[in-house]
């Protein structure tokens, strides 16, 4: 407690009025809005510049500043029972060039609820490929193949469909994995795939046995970075290893649409459909002859038969509309969602969530208020305060 006072007054008294936190915004001397709707949520410009590895940015304007922040995260969860404020979420985030076609980001979390904290993203990209429109990452990656909303929204809670459960195998969809990925940036056109595995901390960087997660994603879209819609589709395949031993072959396909919130009350979009087969979901896949409840959803009822209990095909629909509020100044969602695994269970939730900047000369402080419901069961309720400030100069 007396060490999460101690950084929130020092953060707190660094803070420079009317400038946003990340080094990029310092060293251009712009606000967050040039690359966010509100942060952390990218606009369409944002999601250019973090695709190409950070190198559309210019080295020579970089290097001006210090590429270190740092940040603090007290957050509520009530879905976790704990029913109350966890303090010393503390992070360190670098980005920057290492060379003139070599770029790095990195964030470290110093401690996690008040314990030590573990690597979440070390990434290295190469961006000297295909006539400067390739960028080949390695690490254990933030670039990975997934819409932006899923890796880098403004909600606290994640996407059904990116982490739904089949059998004993959970999606990943939104997880930063060891692994290295492809993308083809253009002006209009995004490509990417990626190999990944392990979500561990260092030792999982050269785990790539039976007992790790490996999954090929990929993602093709439509994406201008001077306008605001998007559009694409995005999918995997993979093998996922079983607790009573074999594996569950898996792969997904999802169309989406996005469209980022504008000016005089124009909202936003994140529209997904999501297909998913698993060969072999395991152990928690009903019994042969078992019964299965029958629920009904006017997207979801096919018609069909129940599935095998030897193989699930599951779906998820994510519909979202986002609205900017308060000059630009906060950003509120309503989404709901609809999972069906393929074994039976089909579950409708949605959140509605606010992200405000709350001090007018402060964009580096945020409030994240969220309400979320789950069919069955009684409302969640999160919140994050988050500040950061840069280190140096």
């Amino acid at each position: 407690m007396v060490i999460a006072a101690f950084m929130l007054t020092w953060l707190l008294a660094q803070a420079e009025p009317a400038r946003a936190v990340p080094a990029f915004s310092q060293a251009y001397g712009v606000q967050c809005s040039a690359c966010h709707s509100v942060p952390p949520q990218l606009n369409a410009y944002g999601r250019y510049i973090q695709r190409t590895g950070y190198s559309a940015l210019s080295r020579e304007v970089l290097k001006t500043h210090t590429p270190l922040s740092l940040s603090e995260s007290p957050t509520l969860d009530t879905s976790t029972g704990s029913g109350h404020v966890e303090l010393g979420n503390t992070a360190l985030h670098a980005t920057g060039f290492v060379g003139p076609d070599i770029t790095y980001h990195i964030h470290q979390w110093l401690s996690q609820n008040g314990q030590t904290g573990g690597i979440d993203v070390v990434q290295l990209a190469y961006n000297n490929i295909l006539r400067r429109n390739g960028h080949l990452f390695a690490g254990k990656l933030s670039a990975i193949p997934v819409p932006g909303p899923l890796s880098g929204g403004s909600d606290l809670a994640p996407y059904a469909g990116a982490e739904i459960q089949v059998g004993e195998h959970r999606y990943q969809f939104d997880g930063m994995r060891w692994g290295a990925s492809l993308s083809y940036v253009r002006p209009k056109l995004f490509v990417q795939a990626a190999w990944l595995g392990s979500n561990k901390e260092w030792s999982g960087a050269a785990n790539y046995s039976q007992d790790t997660d490996k999954t090929l994603q990929w993602l093709v879209a439509y994406a201008d970075a001077n306008a605001p819609l998007e559009a694409g589709l995005f999918g995997s395949t993979g093998s996922f290893p079983l607790a009573e031993g074999g594996v569950d072959r898996y792969h997904t396909i999802a169309p989406y649409v996005q469209r980022d919130p504008g000016p005089h009350g124009i909202p936003g979009i994140f529209a997904l459909y999501q297909w998913g087969y698993d060969a072999n979901p395991g152990l928690l896949a009903p019994a042969a002859g078992g019964s299965m409840p029958t629920l009904r959803h006017p997207l979801f009822d096919s018609g069909m038969s129940p599935v095998s209990p030897t193989s699930a095909h599951s779906r998820a629909m994510t519909i979202e509309i986002f609205e900017s509020l308060l000059h630009e100044r906060a950003l509120l969602g309503l989404r709901d969602e609809v999972t069906d695994d393929g074994l039976g269970t089909l579950t409708r939730s949605g959140n509605v969530d606010l992200d405000v900047i709350p001090f007018a000369k402060y964009d580096n402080v945020h409030l994240y208020l969220e309400s979320g419901f789950m069919q069955g069961g009684g409302p969640v309720w999160r919140a994050m305060l988050w500040w950061a400030v840069p280190l140096g100069r």
